[in-house]
This record gives C-alpha cells, structure tokens and sequence, in this order.
C-alpha cells in the first residue's frame, strides 16, 4: 500500500466510489504533482551548487591575480556552503514558491 493509499485510507475513504476514484484518478495527479515537485527541487539544488562551484573557483582565481584575498576569506565559505549544504540560499521563482506554500501551511 502506497504512501497515497493510506492517506486515502486514514481519511475513512475505504468504500465505494470515494476509493475508486481515489485511487484509480486522483493517484496519477497525485504521483505527477509530487514528480514534479521533485524534479523543481533537484533542479534548483543543481543551480546552487554550480553556481557555489563557479564562485569557489572565481575566488580563487582572482585572489591569485589581484595578490589579495581578502574578499575570498568570505566567498570562499559562501561557495562551499552553496555547493555542500541543502539551505535554499538562491532567491528565484522556485524558492518564493516554496515559501510562500510554508507561509500558508504554518497559518
């Protein structure tokens, strides 16, 4: 029994039309809406970490060149913070969305 079924099942949908149409046609919307979720998630943590990567590798570079890495003593964190940690540290679209959807779930 899937996630999805026993959430029917604690509902009390356990009979009749209510579980047939649970299952047979609101489970695929389900399934695909949490596919989809997911893949947002993946893609934005993707987008994170290279761009934490190009500003690890960036900082390097220039505090070689410029002889000075002062700023890199801030960077340098930031960029592994990006790359190694699982906090939401890109402010986009994906990220709003996901805030609000806690907003209106703590209320």
């Amino acid at each position: 029994m899937s996630d999805y079924e026993k959430a029917i099942y604690n509902k009390g949908y356990t009979d009749g039309c209510h579980y047939g149409y649970s299952v047979g046609v609101a489970k695929p919307d389900y399934e695909l809406k949490n596919t989809v979720e997911k893949r947002k998630k993946e893609l934005y943590f993707l987008k994170q970490r290279i761009i934490g990567f190009f500003v690890v590798v960036f900082s390097i570079i220039a505090s070689i060149m410029i002889d000075d890495c002062t700023f890199a003593v801030f960077t340098i964190p930031l960029g592994l913070w990006m790359v190694l940690g699982n906090t939401m540290l890109i402010a986009n679209r994906y990220y709003f969305e996901v805030m609000e959807a806690r907003r209106k779930h703590s209320l």
